[in-house]
């Protein structure tokens, strides 16, 4: 199960639609696969996919000096130094270019293998309890086992206090607290690939996941400053 759901959080993340100051055009950014070589791509409509690398080399007008990010990783350091416009400079070359006259960077998504879009994440960090709806479906969970009392679904269990600088209980907050827990990055599958099942499962969970990435390298940062730290593509 952890292994499919993390592939699910890479492809969430891949389907994050970005719009650049320089294009009213939206896009995606996913990490793809042609012919053994992986690249990072500008995701069109869903449709069609611009091979960065390529297209940054190839387009001339406007001239820029910004080198094509590596990976991922590199696009997400570098997003804010170049790379963004960029991007809206080769969206627009690619949706101004005559109708018909397709360049050679740019690809049918059906005919690419898509991966996880950030191919070797140092550290994901996941959090549990953070929406009502899944709270009541693990108290349910647990009123049907032996335990001799447990509250109503969606209630904390009796005791349950804030935790400062963590989570701030209100005092008409009842909900159980949010706490973290690691998962492997080599627990990652790209879209497609199989999913491996423990000895004694037959079945695997899934749900969808909102991933967030740091974009900025952090430590104790105060609450009131935390969105500072992620980082944040624009949107229309």
């Amino acid at each position: 199960m952890r292994r499919f759901v993390l592939g699910v959080t890479a492809a969430a993340f891949a389907a994050c639609a970005f719009a650049s100051a320089q294009t009213p055009t939206p896009f995606k950014l996913g990490t793809f696969e042609r012919q053994g070589r992986r690249f990072v791509g500008i995701v069109l409509r869903d449709t069609v996919v611009i091979d960065l690398a390529a297209a940054n080399a190839a387009i001339r007008t406007p001239a820029s000096t910004v080198a094509a990010p590596a990976d991922m990783k590199d696009l997400i350091a570098r997003y804010d130094a170049g790379v963004r416009t960029r991007i809206g400079q080769i969206v627009s070359a690619v949706e101004g270019a005559p109708t018909g006259a397709r360049q050679a960077y740019v690809l049918d998504r059906k005919d690419l293998k898509t991966l996880p879009p950030v191919m070797y994440p140092m550290t994901m960090l996941n959090v549990a309890v953070n929406y009502r709806e899944h709270d009541a479906e693990m108290s349910r969970g647990a009123r049907g086992s032996s335990q001799a009392a447990v509250p109503p679904p969606g209630t904390a269990p009796p005791g349950t206090q804030s935790a400062p600088g963590i989570w701030q209980r209100a005092a008409a907050d009842e909900r159980w607290n949010p706490y973290f827990f690691l998962k492997s990055p080599s627990a990652i599958v790209a879209d497609g690939e199989a999913i491996r099942i423990p000895p004694g499962r037959t079945q695997v969970d899934w749900e969808c996941e909102l991933g967030v990435v740091i974009g900025r390298r952090a430590s104790r940062v105060p609450i009131a400053q935390a969105s500072r730290r992620v980082h944040r593509y624009p949107s229309r």
